[in-house]
């Protein structure tokens, strides 16, 4: 069941922001999408998500500050990890942080990315 259908879009690509907000609202999801890790620790101080859809490079930082507050903090919200980064190296890193339950590589459709944030917001 659907508690909270909240997203964060943490993702400096505009286009494919775009693209990805436009397919979570089309399915009844309310998408939040910043471009820097500074406006999603914004948001996170003030909302609570029901999945974080974080690109971990971003251009003028990265997204391992969020895992970080969500860690420290012990919040409920479930990552998905967007990332062309290696895929062995971000496995390794996001072993500490219990929030990360997807890594999925780029590039993926914004309808990929929607069918995982919609099993992860029923499981």
């Amino acid at each position: 069941m659907i508690s909270n259908q909240q997203v964060l879009l943490v993702e400096d690509d505009q286009a494919y922001s775009h693209e990805v907000s436009t397919a979570l609202r089309d399915h009844g999801l309310v998408v939040a999408a910043v471009a820097n890790a500074d406006d999603g620790l914004a948001l996170l101080e003030k909302n609570e998500y029901g999945v974080v859809v974080l690109d971990l490079v971003l251009h003028e930082s990265h997204g391992f500050p969020l895992l970080e507050r969500l860690r420290k903090e012990k919040r409920n919200e479930t990552v998905i990890i967007v990332t062309s980064f290696a895929r062995d190296y971000v496995l390794e890193l996001t072993k500490y942080f219990h929030q990360v339950r997807v890594i999925i590589n780029k590039p993926c459709s914004a309808q990929q990315l929607l069918a995982n944030v919609t099993a992860t917001l029923a499981s």
